[in-house]
């Protein structure tokens, strides 16, 4: 009678993982969040500058000036609307330089897209909110990929993911926005990005704007691209 109790303890237990396994798929699959966020909580790297919407170009914040700060108006928080931040005085923070490639191995730095917004996007094809957005970025793209950087940087470990899984899947999906790969994820660990989907939003001088942490659809790409302009 015991060793009964137990067994049906057993596959009790394991009817309600595969449940719950099923229910997060589904619901990673689907959920998208509904706001961008402040940059200042989006990438943890030391190298940032900070430097308020309204300043020149020649102007800067040395860290012997971090009383100018105080200046500023407070940064747009992560409880406002997209529409409150676009309004408002933002924080924007100079993004570091960082490195990836194309699939022939070329090398480039994200200094070589200044001149015009970037939109930036790490994911991989194993990680279903990125797959979930990849249809918006790919709308945005070709209405936009004239005027805006597009860079898609796959999350290429060398295990999980490689290069040619992840062409393969822009393939079958006939995705044709330009792809780059962050091999052994050396950019997105650089950046203190640990959580995918990223989506970064850079002005045409580097200056992160705004981003978001977790899938996001098309209305908050082009919310994006419109404050980084």
């Amino acid at each position: 009678m015991g060793k009964m109790k137990t067994v049906t303890y057993i596959l009790a237990l394991v009817l309600t993982l595969i449940i719950a396994y099923f229910a997060y798929d589904n619901l990673s699959k689907n959920m998208k969040i509904d706001r961008l966020s402040d940059p200042s909580g989006i990438i943890g790297t030391e190298e940032n500058t900070r430097i308020s919407k309204n300043e020149t170009e020649t102007s800067k914040i040395s860290e012997t000036s971090k009383n100018e700060t105080e200046t500023t108006k407070e940064s747009v928080t992560e409880s406002k609307t997209v529409e409150e931040e676009v309004d408002e005085e933002v924080t924007k923070f100079k993004i570091p330089d960082f490195s990836f490639e194309d699939f022939d191995g070329n090398s480039y730095e994200i200094s070589d897209f200044f001149g015009k917004p970037v939109v930036i996007n790490f994911w991989a094809t194993w990680c279903p909110p990125c797959v979930n957005e990849m249809p918006d970025f790919q709308k945005v793209y070709e209405d936009l990929g004239e005027e805006i950087q597009f860079l898609m940087i796959n999350l290429t470990d060398g295990s999980r993911e490689t290069k040619k899984k992840a062409l393969e899947f822009i393939n079958d999906n006939k995705f044709t926005f330009p792809v780059f790969y962050d091999m052994n994820l050396e950019a997105s660990i650089g950046l203190g990005i640990f959580s995918y989907p990223v989506s970064l939003f850079l002005d045409e001088e580097g200056y992160l704007i705004t981003g978001a942490v977790g899938s996001i659809n098309e209305e908050l790409i082009r919310k994006g691209i419109d404050m980084s302009r």
